[in-house]
C-alpha cells in the first residue's frame, strides 16, 4: 500500500470535507475552481517531498504542506474565521482519520488484501460524506451562530488527538499491529468524545429553538393585545359618535324644519368627514405581520418616531408568516433602540418591502456613535444581553439561505435581506 498514493486520496477527501463544513462565501464554480487548484499544489508539493526525500519526509511534513493551507485557503472563503473555523478544519481531519483508520483495520484484518482497503475505504469515504453532509452540515450551521464560548477548548481536544495520531504514535495504521491497535483505539474514543459534542451541540439547539418559541409566543400575545386595545378603542369611539349623531340629527332636522338648507348641508358634510377620520390602519394583508408592523409601528409613533413605510406583501408569504414576523419585529426594535438616543425631529424608521421577483426589504434608521461589525459583517452588540435579535436574523437567514447585508453609511444604519 503506497503512502503516497494514501497521502493523496485522503488530501482529496479531507479537501472535499472541509469545504462541506466550512461552506464558501463564493459562488461554486469558483470555489471549485480554488479547491482543485490547491489540491493540485498540495499533492504536487507531496509527490516532489515523496521522490526527493522519501515518503517518511512527506509524511513529516503533511501538516505545513496541506493543513496549514487548507486553513489559509479557507480563512479566504469561508464564511467562518478564528476558532469556529478551525474546529471545522480539524473536524474535517478527524472523519478523514476515520475513513483511513477504519480502512487500515480492513486491511490488516485481511492479510494486506489491496482490494480490500480499495474498497472499504471507498465505502468509508462515501457513508463519511454522506453524514456529514446530511446530518452534521445542517447542524453546523446552527450551532455556529448559536454557541458563542467553548470552541478554544474543543479545538485543544480535537488539536491533541490529531498531535498524537500524527506524530506520536509510531508507524502507519494498517502496516502493523501496534500502529494499527493504538490509532484506531484513539479514533473510537475520539468518535466517542465527538458523539457528546453532537449532543450537547442538539441540546443547545432544543434551548434556543425554545427561546425562540417563547419569543414568537410572546409577539403573538403583544400583537394581539395591541389590537383588542384599538378595537375596544374604536368601539368607544363608535359609541360616543353614535352619542354624538343624534343630537346631530336634531339639529340638522331643526334647521331644516326653519328653512335653512344650506346650513344643513354643512352639518351634513361636517359629520360624514368626522366619521371617515382616522380609520384603522392595515399595514399589509398577512394577519400575523400585519399586528406586528401595529404594534412596533404604533410603538415608534409614539415615541416621535416618523414611520416611512412602503411595505407590498403577499396574503401568502414564501416562508413561515410567524418567523418573517419575528425578523421584522426585532429589525424594528433595533430600529427603534437606536432612534432613542436622537433628538426628535431626527428620529425615522423607513421600511421597504417587495415581493417580486423574490421577496426583499430593507430596514433603515438614524444612528448616533460608531457601529463596529464582526468578520462576517454583522453588527457588534456593545452592552451585555443586547444582540439577540440580530443572532436571530442571522439564523433566519441561514435556514432560509438568505442573502442578508448591514450596512452603516453616514448616520444611516441599513439592514437588507432578500429570500
Amino acid at each position: 500500500m503506497p503512502v503516497l498514493g494514501v497521502l493523496s486520496v485522503s488530501t482529496v477527501i479531507g479537501m472535499v470535507l472541509v469545504s462541506i463544513f466550512v461552506g464558501s462565501r463564493f459562488f461554486v464554480r469558483k470555489t471549485a475552481w480554488l479547491i482543485s487548484m490547491a489540491v493540485v499544489l498540495m499533492i504536487g508539493t507531496l509527490s516532489f517531498l515523496a521522490v526527493v526525500w522519501g515518503e517518511d519526509i512527506a509524511v513529516q511534513f503533511y501538516t505545513l504542506v496541506v493543513h496549514l493551507p487548507a486553513f489559509i485557503l479557507f480563512t479566504w472563503i469561508g464564511r467562518y474565521r478564528g476558532w469556529r473555523l478551525l474546529f471545522q478544519l480539524l473536524s474535517a481531519i478527524l472523519f478523514c482519520f476515520f475513513i483511513q483508520h477504519g480502512a487500515a483495520l480492513v486491511y490488516y484484518l485481511s492479510g494486506f488484501n489491496t482490494l480490500a482497503w480499495i474498497v472499504s475505504y471507498s465505502l468509508f469515504s462515501v457513508a463519511v460524506i454522506y453524514f456529514v453532509w446530511h446530518y452534521l452540515r445542517p447542524m453546523f450551521r446552527k450551532m455556529l451562530w448559536e454557541v458563542h464560548h467553548g470552541w478554544g477548548l474543543m479545538c485543544l481536544v480535537l488539536g491533541a488527538y490529531y498531535g498524537i495520531t500524527l506524530y506520536l504514535i509510531p508507524g502507519y495504521a494498517g502496516t502493523e499491529q501496534s500502529s494499527t491497535v493504538l490509532k484506531v483505539s484513539l479514533s473510537l474514543m475520539m468518535a466517542g468524545v465527538y458523539t457528546l459534542l453532537m449532543i450537547f451541540f442538539s441540546v443547545t439547539h432544543q434551548e434556543t429553538e425554545s427561546r425562540n418559541s417563547a419569543q414568537m409566543e410572546a409577539l403573538q400575545i403583544s400583537a394581539l393585545k395591541d389590537r383588542i386595545a384599538a378595537m375596544a378603542a374604536a368601539e368607544d369611539e363608535v359609541r360616543i359618535e353614535r352619542h354624538n349623531l343624534r343630537h346631530q340629527l336634531q339639529t340638522i332636522a331643526e334647521l331644516i324644519r326653519k328653512g335653512c338648507e344650506q346650513e344643513a348641508l354643512n352639518v351634513i358634510s361636517s359629520t360624514q368627514c368626522h366619521l371617515h377620520e382616522a380609520p384603522l390602519k392595515h399595514w399589509c394583508q398577512p394577519p400575523v405581520i400585519d399586528a406586528m408592523f401595529s404594534f412596533y409601528f404604533g410603538q415608534a409613533e409614539q415615541k416621535g418616531i416618523q414611520v416611512q413605510a412602503d411595505i407590498s406583501l403577499p396574503d401568502c408569504t414564501p416562508v413561515d408568516e410567524t418567523e418573517l414576523s419575528i425578523v421584522f419585529a426585532n429589525a424594528i426594535e433595533n430600529a427603534i433602540h437606536a432612534n432613542m438616543v436622537l433628538p426628535v425631529q431626527e428620529r425615522y424608521i423607513c421600511c421597504k418591502i417587495i415581493c417580486r421577483p423574490s421577496l426583499m426589504f430593507e430596514i433603515s434608521n438614524p444612528y448616533a456613535g460608531e457601529i463596529r461589525f464582526d468578520e462576517n459583517g454583522f453588527p457588534i452588540a456593545c452592552e451585555e444581553g443586547h444582540g439577540l435579535g440580530t443572532k436571530t436574523i442571522a439564523n433566519f437567514c441561514e435556514k432560509y439561505s438568505a442573502f442578508c447585508q448591514y450596512e452603516a453609511v453616514n448616520g444611516r444604519f441599513s439592514l437588507r435581506v432578500i429570500l
